[in-house]
C-alpha cells in the first residue's frame, strides 16, 4: 500500500507534516527542489510558430504529451523555434540548462534537430523527417496513402485527382516526409490497376478555377483526394460553388483529419490518425529515457484508420442499370 515498509511512527510523522503544510497553506517550491535534485522537471516542446497557427491538429499531440508528463510529475513548456533559430547555443533554454529533456515536433530541419539533441541528449522526435532506430515516433503516412488508394480501388473509382503539396510555396522549403509518403503510398494502393492518377500542385485558392475548367471530366467515377486539411477545405468550398455534391457527382477523400471533423465533417471519407496517442507515446518515451530505460524507446510508426463516409460510394453496385 501507500505506507508499505514504513513504521507506525514514520506514518504518524508524515500525516502530521501534511496537516501542518495544509494549515500554513504551504506550496511546493520547484526552484528549491531543482537546487536539491539538479532536475528542473521541465520538458521543452520545440516547434515552429507557424505550425501552431496553420496546423491546429498539433495541439492534439501536445495534449497527449502533457497528459503523460503530468502523470510523471513533469511540466511542459513550449519553445518556439524562432527563438533559437539564429544561435542555438545562445538560447536560454540551452545556455542555462533549464530543461531535463526536449521533444521536437513536426517540420524542423534534421540538421538543427541534431544540434539540439547534441546539447540535450534526452530528446524525442515526433513526426519529423529525422529518423533513427530509437527515440522517434511518427505517423505512417505511406500506409495512410496506400490504405486510401486500396479502398478507392475496391469502390470502383477510375480517376483520381490528387491535390498535393507544392514545396516551393513553403517559406522554409522543408519537404516534410508526409508529402512524399502519402502520394507514394496512394499510388501503391492502385498498383497493377489502370486507374488514372492526376497530381495537382496548384495553390489551394485556385482549386475552384481548376475544377471549373475541367468540369466535363468530373464524373461519379472521379474522386478528389486532399493531401491535407487545407486542401480539403478549399475543395469543399469549390464543390459547393460549382453545385457539385461529394459522394454523388464525384468522390471526396482526405488523407488527414482532426478531432473537430467528428462535429464539422462527420460523413467525410478519410484516413484518421490517433494524434493524442502519438503524443502519449512520445511522453512515455521521454519519461523512460530520463529514467535511464532507453530500451523502451524503440522508434515506432503509427498507422491510420480508414473511415468510410458518404463522400465516397460503392460504384460497383448497380440496380436496374443505374449506379446506386
Amino acid at each position: 500500500g501507500k505506507y508499505k515498509g514504513r513504521t507506525e511512527k514514520s506514518r504518524a510523522i508524515m500525516q502530521w507534516v501534511r496537516k501542518e503544510a495544509g494549515r500554513i497553506n504551504y506550496r511546493l517550491n520547484n526552484a528549491a527542489r531543482t537546487m536539491r535534485t539538479t532536475s528542473s522537471r521541465l520538458i521543452g516542446i520545440v516547434i515552429e510558430e507557424k505550425s501552431l497557427m496553420t496546423h491546429p491538429v498539433i495541439t492534439e499531440t501536445l495534449k497527449g504529451i502533457n497528459e503523460i508528463l503530468e502523470e510523471s510529475d513533469y511540466m511542459l513548456t513550449i519553445t518556439s523555434l524562432s527563438g533559437i533559430r539564429e544561435s542555438t547555443l545562445e538560447s536560454r533554454i540551452f545556455k542555462e540548462h533549464l530543461l531535463d529533456g526536449i521533444i521536437i515536433v513536426d517540420n524542423i530541419d534534421s540538421a538543427r534537430a541534431r544540434m539540439m539533441k547534441s546539447i540535450i541528449p534526452a530528446c524525442i522526435m515526433v513526426n519529423m523527417n529525422y529518423w533513427e532506430d530509437r527515440f522517434c515516433v511518427r505517423r505512417d503516412e505511406y500506409d495512410a496513402g496506400r490504405t486510401a488508394g486500396s479502398e478507392l480501388l475496391q469502390l470502383g473509382y477510375k480517376r483520381a485527382l490528387y491535390f498535393d503539396f507544392d514545396i516551393q510555396r513553403y517559406s522554409n522549403k522543408i519537404h516534410h516526409y508526409s508529402a512524399k509518403d502519402r502520394i507514394s503510398g496512394f499510388k501503391a494502393g492502385f498498383e497493377g490497376n489502370k486507374t488514372e492518377i492526376v497530381v495537382i500542385k496548384d495553390d489551394p485558392t485556385t482549386f475552384h478555377e481548376y475544377l471549373e475548367k475541367n468540369l466535363n471530366a468530373i464524373t461519379p467515377y472521379t474522386v478528389l483526394v486532399a493531401a491535407n486539411n487545407l486542401r480539403l477545405f478549399s475543395l469543399t468550398s469549390a464543390l459547393s460553388c460549382l453545385s457539385l455534391k461529394a459522394g454523388n457527382d464525384c468522390g471526396l477523400v482526405s488523407l488527414d483529419d482532426e478531432t473537430g471533423f467528428l462535429r464539422t465533417f462527420p460523413f467525410l471519407s478519410r484516413v484518421s490518425f490517433p494524434r493524442m496517442e502519438i503524443g502519449r507515446i512520445a511522453g512515455q518515451m521521454i519519461v523512460s529515457l530520463l529514467k535511464g530505460d532507453a530500451k523502451k524507446c524503440a522508434s515506432t510508426k503509427i498507422k491510420g484508420k480508414w473511415i468510410a463516409g458518404t463522400t465516397t460510394r460503392n460504384l460497383n453496385a448497380k440496380m436496374g442499370g443505374c449506379i446506386i
